[in-house]
């Protein structure tokens, strides 16, 4: 799971990777986003493309706790990265400017203050 903070605006979230609507008949939709592949890690049904978005991060107290838990801080950068799933056939490679989406019906949404899950 990627964290990154945003702000909930006119009914739309801002984050890092562009503004999202909220309202259930867009969500299918899709947000494309553009980034550079850091590293990219083949595991057989699945490939996987780390990259960094500009802005800041999402903090709080529990996503603190679990990146030292999962040794995060140890690694140069671990917690400004954010990862995608590609498909096993994808041909992404270090350096590469990627075209990517997400879907916003799969976004949770944390309180940062208490950790909270804030429903749609």
């Amino acid at each position: 799971m990627n964290f990154l903070p945003g702000t909930l605006e006119d009914g739309h979230l801002r984050t890092a990777l562009g503004d999202v609507a909220l309202p259930a008949e867009v969500r299918a939709e899709g947000l494309t986003f553009s980034a550079v592949v850091d590293v990219p890690e083949s595991l057989g049904a699945d490939k996987y493309a780390y990259f960094r978005l500009r802005g800041p991060r999402a903090t709080a107290q529990e996503l603190e706790e679990l990146a030292a838990d999962a040794g995060a801080n140890d690694a140069p950068g671990g917690t400004d990265q954010v990862v995608a799933r590609l498909g096993p056939a994808s041909r992404a490679r270090e350096g590469q400017r990627l075209q990517l989406w997400f879907d916003p019906g799969k976004l949770h949404l944390f309180n940062p203050g208490n950790g909270a899950h804030l429903t749609l």
